[in-house]
């Protein structure tokens, strides 16, 4: 009684119990935030790997655009696991070069509101020079 009357009548009964509510969810908002990022990046990255890993193998001779791509999707399997089934794949010859692209998107899943939806998309392309025997002048 003497304590509600030093506050002016006023009890902060609960006050704690709220702004810890309030600020345990920014935190965990925080948190996330930062997990999807470390994600965005990891699968970016496993993209560009793809990508130079396909071309390389494709390049390799004989020239199998076929086996690059099958390389592109072996590291993306191994990097995404079961969400690499999204991505595609496109192998091109270029006479004396090959051109591997993968492309896909990573959807950032946070319970607020992102630009896009939260979707990043994610495209990474790589030219390699076929190897074999080229004559000098």
């Amino acid at each position: 009684m003497v304590r509600a009357a030093l506050l002016g009548g006023r009890s902060e009964r609960g006050q704690t119990l709220a702004e810890f509510a309030l600020g345990a969810v920014a935190f965990f908002v925080a948190v996330l935030g930062a997990l999807h990022f470390a994600l965005a990046v990891h699968a970016r990255h496993v993209v560009e790997t793809a990508a130079v890993e396909g071309a390389r193998w494709a390049a390799v001779e004989p020239v199998s655009l076929q086996r690059g791509e099958e390389r592109a999707r072996s590291v993306l399997a191994s990097g995404l696991g079961r969400w690499s089934n999204d991505y595609s794949v496109q192998a091109r010859d270029g006479g004396d070069t090959v051109t591997l692209t993968v492309q896909g998107h990573y959807i950032v899943a946070l319970p607020v509101p992102l630009p896009h939806g939260g979707r990043v998309d994610l495209v990474s392309s790589a030219t390699v020079r076929k190897e074999g025997f080229r004559p000098g002048p």
